[in-house]
């Protein structure tokens, strides 16, 4: 949509607005209509603007455009007896995340709204690609291209690649959701209240999708996005003294306008077992999803209330299969499709009851009990064979899995007041799982979580909240081998299917111990000042795991800070957070046939993040009234570490499968944002401002897994000379902009 186009939105709606109040009301003195609203126009210029292929992270979720822009537009317009009124607001009018809101609200009567909201993603602006899109979902390459490729001896393939993507033209990476919502609020009676409320969400734009035929030949294209959203939403409530009931219905369909993704072979012109000439990629599917709920409470004596909600829901999918492949050279009597299509349905099944009273008044109970059922009743399928990547049959017979399983969870806790100044609290949570044991490993866990809670206020300057809580899971019995119901031989040279290691444990449906503990403290040893110091640390322990994940750890600390005045006119705030995510698993390298079971090819992996955020802020009241000046810096600092060892060296093999067993670290991921913000705003009447704002935003990335993507990458790994990628990369930006703001109010 072109600037005009998007502008014009803008001039629709508030015609409109204008025009159909004046249409509707009457003259008489209480129906005066009243005209009110206020905007907000400027200009930008940057000082220091990031390049286009450069600023992709610096515009990921909007654009920052400069020269003229409206900012912020309200208008409203009311009965002066206040039984009416219809209002329009708006912002960033024009530019690719702009939103407009009408609303209708005739008090206590009815209410409509309509907004348009529009949500950009950027994903990169640095990816190029040879592939030309020739029809939606279909890439092709140029012929010359597939045909010298396919011609030319292994090793002379990296460098025809890499001479033809040197020239490669630029793709646009970028996504956008279109939502369109109408909402209508009525109340027919006093006790009755209708709703319905409408949405259609349209997503188009292109976003990195990695496909592949081998290891060697891989493919990273812009997968095209047509999809479209429709929501439905009606409700009915009643509402008496003592009791609320509430029904519900939802319709949620989704449509994919690009049914499969297409892509021609760069290694191989024509078909041939092992080299496809294309390849062929199922994309989301269309579904349809019916929702349906009652929703209920009553107040019960001695101050008790008792609520609950039931809701039953059917999502259903029934898209075409593809064919196993789109290699014509591939072709056997087993690749018959046993259906046309999945013929997918899945029953959902909620419930949640709660019970809360207060039968004194220094003490409090509640408890409730939460059902969440996925039952599948999709047909299961028996594919004779497969096909790998579009390259060769697979002769193994595969059987598709419908999944069931149920999530209960159940608790109780009372808390105690011993005056205005101590609450002590204590409760017991429980929580099930039940798995379909044929496909997982652990057909129930249990996990119980006793918790104990103390608030104290009984200090005028003090304010403390702390709780801990302390749980086990356990799982009764845990079924390596449930996996093979879903899986095939994917390891050359095994007589047996063994897709995973026998001691594996998969982390949620593992033994575990869990600890945490939250403290949160305010102190304010003066009217203006305050500090608010915060503790949060929980720790994971997978104790009867040999391999998966062995702990998982974090914590949090931080500090809230504001003076208030500081000075006459001078307030100001500071805040600091570090977060600390620390994992640790424990893997072993298999090299069939030999080395399966080669204790000293263990190893050790330790991934941890740690995130600095700090904020300092200050206002200065320049003229009372009049004039004030707004100062703020904020920075945060992101560490990725990823660290691996063996904990003896590896030995017992071959010298090449001792290396390849030996556990290397990564390099770190360092991400740092900076955000320095000055803005002097002068109120030149009551009704007339202006602003007068300078914005620094630094962004710093470093990352090994995009610091070098280009599509061609034979140069930074050999393995991948034949390989074809975007180059998409996320790059260091700064920037400095001065805006200039007018508003007026009216």
């Amino acid at each position: 949509m072109n600037d005009r186009i998007r502008f014009s939105w803008g001039v629709f709606l508030m015609t409109a607005l204008l025009l159909l109040p004046a249409a509707g009301f009457a003259e008489t003195e209480e129906e005066r209509v009243r005209l009110s609203g206020e905007v907000e126009v400027g200009g930008r210029v940057f000082i220091d603007r990031p390049s286009e292929e450069d600023r992709g992270k610096f515009e990921e979720y909007g654009e920052v455009p400069a020269g003229p822009f409206l900012e912020n537009l309200y208008l409203r317009v009311d009965r002066a007896d206040d039984r009416y009124f219809l209002e329009l607001r708006a912002r960033e009018i024009g530019e690719e995340d702009q939103n407009f809101l009408l609303r209708s609200v005739r008090p206590g009567r009815s209410l409509f709204e309509f907004e348009w909201d529009q949500t950009p993603h950027t994903y990169s602006n640095t990816g190029r690609s040879p592939f030309v899109e020739t029809t939606p979902g279909v890439f092709q390459l140029p012929d010359l291209l597939q045909t010298s490729l396919a011609g030319a001896a292994a090793a002379d393939r990296p460098n025809i690649l890499r001479s033809f993507l040197a020239t490669t033209p630029p793709v646009d990476l970028t996504t956008r959701w279109d939502t369109a919502r109408f909402l209508w609020v009525g109340s027919p009676y006093p006790t009755l209240t209708l709703q319905a409320e409408y949405a259609v969400i349209h997503k188009q734009g292109n976003r990195p999708i990695s496909t592949t035929f081998l290891f060697t030949n891989q493919v990273e294209l812009p997968e095209p996005i047509d999809q479209r959203i429709d929501d439905l939403k009606l409700t009915a409530e009643l509402t008496r003294e003592r009791w609320q009931l509430q029904l519900g219905y939802g319709l949620s369909l989704f449509q994919n306008d690009i049914d499969a993704l297409i892509w021609d072979n760069p290694l191989s012109a024509t078909d041939a077992v092992g080299a496809p000439s294309r390849g062929r990629l199922d994309l989301p599917p269309d579904n349809v999803a019916h929702t349906i709920h009652l929703t209920g409470a009553v107040n019960l004596p001695r101050r008790s209330r008792l609520s609950g909600t039931l809701s039953y829901s059917r999502r259903t999918q029934d898209d075409h299969f593809l064919p196993h492949t789109i290699n014509t050279a591939v072709s056997a009597p087993a690749l018959v499709l046993p259906a046309d299509s999945l013929d997918g349905k899945v029953d959902i099944w909620t419930g949640y009851l709660k019970f809360t009273s207060r039968p004194v008044e220094s003490v409090g109970v509640k408890s409730y009990y939460r059902f969440y059922g996925f039952n599948n009743k999709t047909p299961e399928r028996i594919f004779p064979a497969q096909v790998r990547t579009d390259l060769s049959i697979l002769n193994e017979e595969v059987r598709s899995s419908s999944i069931n399983y149920t999530k209960e969870s159940a608790g109780a806790a009372t808390d105690w007041q011993s005056g205005r100044s101590l609450s002590l609290g204590v409760g017991y949570d429980w929580m099930r799982w039940s798995r379909d044991d044929r496909h997982r490993e652990a057909p129930t866990t249990n996990e119980h979580t006793p918790k104990v809670s103390l608030d104290y206020t009984g200090i005028d300057w003090l304010l403390l909240r702390t709780s801990y809580a302390r749980s086990w899971r356990r799982n009764g019995d845990y079924n390596t081998f449930a996996h093979l119901a879903h899986t095939h031989v994917d390891v050359e040279g095994l007589d047996t299917t063994q897709a995973q290691h026998l001691l594996l444990r998969k982390y949620d449906e593992a033994d575990r111990d869990r600890h945490r503990v939250d403290l949160l403290a305010q102190i304010s040893p003066k009217e203006t000042l305050s500090f608010t110091p915060s503790v949060s640390y929980r720790k994971d322990d997978y104790k009867n795991s040999p391999f998966g994940l062995q702990e998982d750890q974090n914590w949090a600390a931080g500090l809230d800070f504001s003076w208030s005045p500081i000075a006459p006119g001078i307030t100001l705030y500071a805040s600091y957070m570090r977060e600390v995510f620390d994992a640790l698993q424990r893997s072993r390298y298999r090299t069939p046939p030999a080395q399966l079971e080669n204790p000293t090819y263990d190893w050790i992996s330790q991934n941890k993040d740690k995130i600095d955020t700090v904020g300092v802020s200050v206002n200065i009241v320049l003229i009372p009234s009049k004039a004030d000046l707004d100062l703020s810096w904020n920075a945060s600092r992101a560490v990725g570490a990823m660290r691996a060892s063996n904990p003896v060296p590896p030995a017992g093999g071959t010298e090449a499968q001792n290396i390849s067993a030996t556990a290397e670290n990564y390099p770190d991921i360092t991400e740092r944002l900076q955000r320095l913000e000055a803005a002097l705003r002068y109120a030149v009447s009551p009704a007339l401002f202006w602003r007068l704002q300078y914005i620094l935003e630094k962004f710093d990335i470093t990352d090994f897994r995009t610091d070098v993507m280009q599509p061609f990458m034979g140069d930074v790994e050999a393995g991948s000379g034949t390989s074809i990628y975007l180059g998409a990369q996320i790059r260091d930006y700064t920037a400095q902009i001065v805006s200039f703001v007018v508003g007026y109010r009216f």
